[in-house]
């Protein structure tokens, strides 16, 4: 005999779960109020790092008609600086300047986080949604680094939403493309995105898998059309900075700064090795024992 407590909840007792009760709701919204109280805090209290003076300085140089790579070396990206440097037209020259750009980037904090709390609602419930983004928010590291004005600030905010975009509907070749045109934002802000980049198509290669060990055929020619929609979305931005950098007499210049000087032999794990990086084998072991043994959920975004 099955026992009723082994038995999936049912579309009631689920509801009625997910459900946030007025207790937990106040609570919810005092936590949220403390939070952002903390973020402006923060901004005006929180100590300089180096990488904040690095991103201003090309803030300056975008302002004042300098030419980044060729004028002022730096090994990140433009879209960032060059989107806040009209702000740092109209806030000027200042010793006090870090505390508004801070200030400028809570709004892409609060998109972020809004994404944080789409992806829990799509993938499990609202309720999961707002404890993920409160649970995230509060994250010592993260909530003193996102309050920091950096690239990364902007690089969190373009890979959620192109993470919302993905997980919520029917994954068209319209959706792949610009899942893909966000990525290749990404790339634009930094060149890290390759990394992100790789895992999401080592995820998906796992997915599909997944699926023919236990019978599910892939359709190759949907998965080859959106792997190309996303390809062709991801070049776009990239290669209208390549093309205008080129323009300007600058390309040697970009080209070395974004992805050459980042490939630096000998630096950080390229000489040695890292026993954090023992963690990878193990991972892909406990990859292997879930595909072999795990069958997969029945969900539907269709």
């Amino acid at each position: 005999m099955t026992d009723p407590a082994a038995l999936p909840p049912t579309t009631d007792q689920a509801d009625l779960q997910n459900r946030i009760s007025p207790r937990e709701g106040w609570l919810i919204g005092l936590l949220f109020l403390v939070l952002l109280g903390l973020k402006v805090a923060y901004a005006y209290h929180f100590r300089i790092d180096t990488d904040e003076v690095q991103h201003l300085h090309l803030v300056w140089a975008w302002s004042k008609g300098l030419l980044p790579y060729r004028d002022v070396f730096d090994n990140h990206g433009p879209i960032f600086h060059l989107l806040y440097s009209p702000l740092f037209r109209v806030f000027g020259e200042r010793a006090d300047i870090i505390i508004p750009m801070r200030l400028a980037v809570i709004p892409l904090w609060a998109i972020s986080m809004g994404c944080v709390y789409i992806l829990g609602k799509t993938i499990f419930s609202p309720k999961v949604g707002i404890w993920a983004v409160l649970f995230t928010a509060f994250y010592p590291e993260f909530l003193f680094t996102s309050t920091e004005f950096r690239t990364d600030d902007l690089w969190m905010t373009v890979w959620l939403v192109a993470m919302v975009i993905a997980v919520r509907g029917t994954l068209q070749w319209k959706r792949a493309f610009g899942v893909g045109l966000l990525l290749g934002a990404a790339f634009a802000v930094t060149v890290k995105t390759g990394l992100m980049v790789g895992s999401i198509g080592f995820a998906g290669a796992l997915l599909v898998a997944w699926g023919l060990r236990w019978g599910i055929k892939a359709d190759w020619s949907l998965i080859l059309r959106l792997a190309l929609a996303a390809f062709a979305g991801l070049l776009v931005i990239p290669a209208l900075l390549v093309l205008f950098f080129a323009w300007r007499g600058a390309l040697r210049d970009f080209i070395y700064c974004n992805i050459t000087h980042n490939l630096v032999p000998h630096g950080q794990n390229w000489g040695r090795l890292d026993g954090h990086l023992l963690w990878f084998p193990v991972f892909c072991l406990g990859v292997a024992v879930l595909i072999a043994w795990r069958r997969p959920a029945n969900w539907d975004r269709s």
